[in-house]
């Protein structure tokens, strides 16, 4: 399949998509710090007893900093899309698909 075509396809289809998707749902936050918080204190008790390193301990709290922030860019991103998705012309990308499928 063309790539312009799966690309517009995408689009058409966030636009016409009204879900929330799953990062923006009012339980993710508070279940995501929790997740963390239980991360945080297992690493930090496998650390006490040495069945851990430490830079085991320093490279998963890294990569856990990683995934929040990303997730919260995510977040932020998402919560701009319902604003910018007014100004997108979705008959010029329907009327390009079907150029495209014929």
């Amino acid at each position: 399949m063309n790539k312009e075509k799966l690309i517009l396809q995408s689009w058409l289809t966030k636009i016409e998509n009204d879900r929330p998707p799953l990062c923006m749902r009012a339980w993710f936050n508070p279940a995501l710090w929790l997740m963390l918080a239980l991360v945080i204190l297992i690493l930090l008790q496998l650390g006490e007893n040495k069945e851990i390193s430490t830079i085991v301990v320093v490279a998963c709290s890294s990569l856990l900093g990683l995934v929040i922030g990303f997730i919260s860019s995510l977040q932020a991103s998402l919560k701009q899309w319902p604003y910018i998705k007014k100004h997108i012309n979705t008959e010029s990308i329907k009327s390009r698909m079907s150029e495209l499928n014929t």
